[in-house]
């Protein structure tokens, strides 16, 4: 196991990070996944994910949690270690992170060693047709079956999440998801996979967070233009500002309103990222 222990992870950090949390939660209530952009490293919005899946609303609402840095060739180590909670080490369990597209990225996070602790944690606290499951989103690319360039070409490319939701998710019509997965992919009107999602499920079920990590230098009267940028919040699309400067986080939307791009925002306070 990791250093730190579950019960030092699942705590959020301040009543106003799970006043957001809950928020998001919500969501569930009138749609079926909700997408929110992934960390890369990002410590904010790994600990905002930790407190969101801590919390009893998001438990009680949510089936599934699909992340971009897990590989669906080792579900069944992930389902071992998560949901029957067997004695796998965390050693063994690092192929689930190392079988992806990029291992030089997903294997070297410290986060996500971490993240699945937590998950864990928090399973072991539920009873277990409750349990979280958490689904690779990542491509299955299985590194030991690759010597040469060509050997490459069996495995899918930014296709497996779709896959995932339109053929395993969506037909359960008991399945609420939590998608993370990097913000490029799928905002809304231009997103690399949203358009391919909604050809297959209704457009409604599909909400997309995005999110401001940090207050920018410079960057104080923009985001005061959604909420109070002394602590963080949650903010739905109706009520955004139409127009005038946006916090660089906002980058995919430089073209039409923001809520043709995501349907909520939150802001995950203004301490600096890591």
């Amino acid at each position: 196991m990791i250093a730190l222990g579950a019960a030092a992870l699942l705590a959020c950090a301040s009543p106003a990070q799970a006043a957001t949390a809950d928020s998001m939660a919500a969501l569930f209530d009138e749609h079926r996944f909700v997408f929110i952009g992934s960390t890369h490293g990002d410590e904010k919005i790994h600990q905002f994910l930790l407190c969101l899946l801590s919390r009893p609303g998001f438990q009680r609402r949510v089936t599934d949690v699909v992340v971009e840095w897990a590989s669906p060739a080792h579900q069944r180590l992930m389902d071992r270690y998560l949901l029957t909670l067997d004695p796998v080490s965390l050693d063994s369990l690092r192929a689930a992170w190392f079988d992806t597209d990029y291992p030089p990225l997903w294997a070297t996070i410290p986060q996500v060693p971490e993240f699945f602790e937590a998950v864990r944690g928090i399973n072991e606290q539920l009873p277990a047709p409750r349990r979280l499951r958490v689904v690779g989103g990542n491509e299955p690319v299985i590194w030991s079956a690759v010597q040469t360039t060509p050997d490459l070409a069996p495995f899918p490319y930014k296709s497996n999440t779709i896959h995932l939701l339109l053929e395993h998710l969506a037909p359960r019509s008991e399945a609420r998801a939590l998608v993370v997965y990097g913000i490029a992919h799928v905002y809304h009107d231009g997103g690399t996979m949203m358009a391919s999602l909604e050809d297959g499920v209704d457009r409604d079920q599909l909400f997309v967070v995005g999110t401001i990590h940090t207050l920018r230098e410079g960057e104080r009267e923009r985001v005061a233009r959604y909420g109070n940028p002394d602590q963080p919040f949650f903010l739905r699309a109706a009520s955004f500002p139409e127009e005038g400067p946006r916090p660089e986080d906002f980058f995919y939307a430089e073209k039409g309103p923001l809520a043709s791009h995501i349907d909520a925002m939150v802001y995950l306070g203004p301490a600096p990222d890591r």
